[in-house]
């Protein structure tokens, strides 16, 4: 067979591992909850949270709780540096 009958073959391939770990690493429909609640958190933000071993389905449910609850003044970085420090998220807010 002709190189050019696989290369189409590995491209979905790589595609297909690619949106598995895209999806393992950042939680997206997370994400995509948080837009329609309204709180502005991005994917890298997320993803960030992961690297640094904070749970983002804790902290964004957290940051829904407060925005519709009208506590603009919590922020992401309290909320994690509130985890961090053994706190309970869900408590607080």
């Amino acid at each position: 067979m002709e190189s050019s009958f696989y290369l189409p073959i590995f491209l979905i391939a790589g595609g297909i591992i690619f949106l598995i770990i895209f999806f393992h690493y950042v939680p997206f429909f997370l994400w995509l909850s948080a837009k329609v609640s309204g709180v502005n958190i991005s994917l890298i933000q997320l993803f960030l949270m992961r690297i640094r071993n904070v749970p983002p389905y804790i902290i964004v449910p957290g940051m829904i709780e407060a925005h519709k609850a009208g506590l603009k003044n919590i922020t992401r970085d309290e909320l994690e540096a509130h985890y961090l420090a053994g706190g309970h998220v869900d408590k607080v807010v």
